[in-house]
């Protein structure tokens, strides 16, 4: 049915392009893939607002962070990701680019935190350039239910000290 069918790769943004005939129409558009993002909403907030983060003083948000040693253990970055998304999204929207695939890995281990902030952003975009979203889980991606406790060790506090934040439930409230 297709005929000529093109692919071509722009290699900053992962975009494949596809131009296809069909019925003697031509259709023509573009994907930008964006693997292993990794999300971490820097600015998000707990649902029990348990831990509002520190301030930033340049732009008067609150962040909630890792610290740099939780990142320099990882195999992945945390605090960046946010960024990066954000810029790699105007990029391909810049581009013209509609449809974004996130191929697993999108959230930094599944936290509702994350979750709720890449919906955010997602939403964002597709208000901004008429996005649309199509994403398919990783390992480290949401693969429990919610309301498991859990929790991570490394988040940036006061004073540059270590600020420890576990769901109730967790072995480390009891």
């Amino acid at each position: 049915m297709y005929k000529n069918i093109k692919y071509s790769l722009i290699l900053a943004l992962g975009i494949f392009g596809n131009i296809a005939k069909a019925n003697n129409h031509e259709y023509s558009y573009r994907v930008a893939f964006m693997p292993d993002i990794h999300f971490h909403d820097v600015y998000g907030q707990f649902a029990d607002n348990s831990f509002s983060g520190l301030k930033n003083s340049k732009i008067g948000q609150n962040a909630v962070i890792r610290s740099m040693y939780a990142q320099l253990a990882s195999t992945r970055l945390f605090n960046e990701n946010y960024f990066a998304l954000r810029t790699a999204l105007d990029g391909a929207g810049k581009k013209g680019i509609k449809l974004i695939a996130l191929p697993g890995d999108f959230t930094d281990d599944g936290q509702p935190l994350h979750l709720r902030g890449l919906v955010k952003i997602l939403q964002e975009y597709e208000q901004k350039y008429g996005m649309r979203f199509f994403a398919t889980p990783g390992n480290h991606d949401p693969n429990r239910p919610f309301d498991m406790p859990a929790g991570k060790a490394n988040f940036l506090g006061v004073d540059g000290k270590t600020q420890r934040i576990f769901s109730l439930g967790a072995s480390e409230c009891t």
